[in-house]
């Protein structure tokens, strides 16, 4: 029996042609082994590869690949992983320590609440069901080489999940000082969907029109989060119209962040993903204070120029929008 890509292979690939392979497995069951010195068609983990925690069952793995020269090309890889459905192609040099490679992989339907846990353990965890389109181009398979040569673009989507560890709305509410407001205090968000598109580059994923939908909030942004797990994320929570009144009547903040009859908050997330921290955009924020004050200046303007404000007014006009911009 030898192991290939830390898998136990109780069958030899079927030849079908002039170095061309198709391989077949019902079932397999994986699990990397840290720091294991092995030979010959022994596999061992190269230094600086993600550990996974723990075992893995891959089923009904299929590949068909063909050998041209030092090419390998990898015409299907597909098999079941975490009750979800991975699909890929590609295309390795060999005959390097760090071989390039280029390739495309689809997911649909995998769990991926398991598939976090057994790549890494952080405070944070998300469930849900996830898909993916990922087109990936790089050298080598250790982190740092990944690190240095991964490149790609990608859509990712999760639909009815949880993130566990974090309260988006708590933490939105602890920011803005706001009491007698009654929230699940689970230390969780539920989420409907999930979905962002992505580009990886220089050991950072980049991204892009993030979009959540929840219960009471919905959330767009972007950002960065690098393979080192620190996060800089730009996020505008924007919340349900109940929950918006009553938050601005219990916060004179609140009111600042008002746009229509939603409260619009311009978060910021940083630090890890084991430690990430919450902040309120105050330059997102107090650009939206001047766009209310230039408004209403334009409007009184206005009002003077044709004669349906009288100078009297205008004081008790600026009083007035101090008031509302201040809760007072």
């Amino acid at each position: 029996m030898e192991r290939i890509h830390g898998y136990r292979r109780h069958q030899s690939p079927t030849r079908v042609g002039k170095n061309r392979f198709h391989y077949h497995r019902e079932n397999s069951r994986a699990k990397r082994q840290p720091q294991r010195q092995c030979t010959g068609h022994q596999y061992s983990q190269p230094a600086g590869r993600s550990t996974i925690t723990q075992p893995i069952d891959i089923k009904n793995l299929q590949i068909a690949a063909t050998i041209q020269g030092q090419d390998v090309l990898l015409q299907r890889l597909s098999f079941q992983l975490f009750d979800g459905q991975v699909a890929a192609e590609g295309r390795v040099m060999s005959g390097s320590e760090t071989p390039p490679f280029t390739g495309k992989m689809t997911i649909q339907g995998m769990q991926l609440d398991p598939a976090l846990k057994a790549l890494a353990t952080t405070q944070v965890s998300i469930s849900g069901t996830a898909g993916a389109n990922l087109s990936m181009q790089g050298r080598g398979i250790s982190i740092p080489d990944l690190t240095q040569s991964l490149e790609g673009t990608g859509h990712v989507a999760v639909k009815d999940g949880k993130i566990e560890g974090v309260n988006l709305l708590q933490e939105a509410v602890s920011i803005l000082n706001v009491a007698g407001i009654s929230l699940d205090h689970a230390k969780a968000t539920a989420f409907s969907t999930i979905e962002t598109d992505l580009a990886v580059k220089e050991g950072t994923v980049h991204v892009q029109r993030l979009l959540m939908d929840s219960h009471d909030f919905q959330a767009t942004g972007g950002g960065t989060i690098g393979f080192d797990q620190k996060l800089n994320l730009a996020v505008n929570l924007i919340l349900s119209q109940d929950l918006s009144q009553k938050i601005a009547h219990s916060s004179p903040a609140a009111k600042l962040a008002m746009k229509g009859d939603r409260l619009s908050l311009p978060l910021t997330i940083t630090g890890t993903a084991q430690a990430p921290s919450y902040g309120l955009d105050m330059k997102s924020l107090t650009g939206r204070v001047q766009e209310q004050v230039q408004k209403k200046a334009r409007e009184t303007i206005d009002g003077l120029l044709k004669g349906t404000t009288k100078p009297e007014d205008v004081i008790q006009q600026g009083q007035d929008l101090l008031k509302g911009l201040l809760g007072r």
